[in-house]
């Protein structure tokens, strides 16, 4: 018996060695304030002159897509986060959003230590289901970067992978 809790936790070891050895694809813009690794089938998308950053999106799920923004505010990143889920309930029909409902919200904190905020919610718009995930983070000075991501509710692996590629943020200060 005691061999085989031995061969375990001996698996269980060689495990995570490789998996903290691996080597991820570095997403990071070259005017940007962080970096993060980009999750396994997942591209940066063409730059858009209205976004500082690239969003990225799943080939396999082209409604899958992690986009990122930079923003000041002198405010905490839990009143920026909560302030912006009221937005979302107050423009609900301007968005056309038919149904809203956030399922959690709680404190988030990356491999590096960055500690945030995350919220995950629940929306349907013109009768598509989506689950929302949005992070928000304190840069240097006031700046606050906020990482959204998006897919449909179907999406099982959405939600693991999104929150797998935000543990390895690291925010240049």
């Amino acid at each position: 018996m005691k061999k085989l809790v031995f061969a375990a936790l001996l698996l269980s070891f060689a495990a995570f060695s490789a998996a903290a050895q691996t080597p991820c694809k570095e997403h990071s813009e070259p005017q940007g304030v962080f970096t993060i690794c980009q999750p396994d089938g997942w591209a940066p998308q063409p730059s858009s002159p209205d976004r500082k950053y690239r969003s990225l999106r799943r080939a396999k799920s082209p409604t899958a897509q992690i986009s990122f923004i930079e923003r000041t505010d002198a405010a905490s990143v839990y009143d920026v986060g909560f302030r912006g889920i009221a937005n979302v309930f107050a423009a609900k029909d301007e968005l056309e959003i038919s149904n809203v409902r956030v399922i959690s919200a709680g404190d988030f904190m990356t491999a590096s230590g960055e500690k945030g905020i995350r919220f995950l919610f629940a929306l349907t718009s013109e009768g598509v289901d989506s689950r929302n995930l949005s992070f928000i983070f304190q840069a240097a000075g006031n700046t606050k970067l906020q990482i959204n991501a998006t897919s449909t509710a179907a999406d099982t692996a959405f939600e693991s992978e999104v929150d797998a590629a935000v543990k390895t943020l690291k925010i240049r200060k």
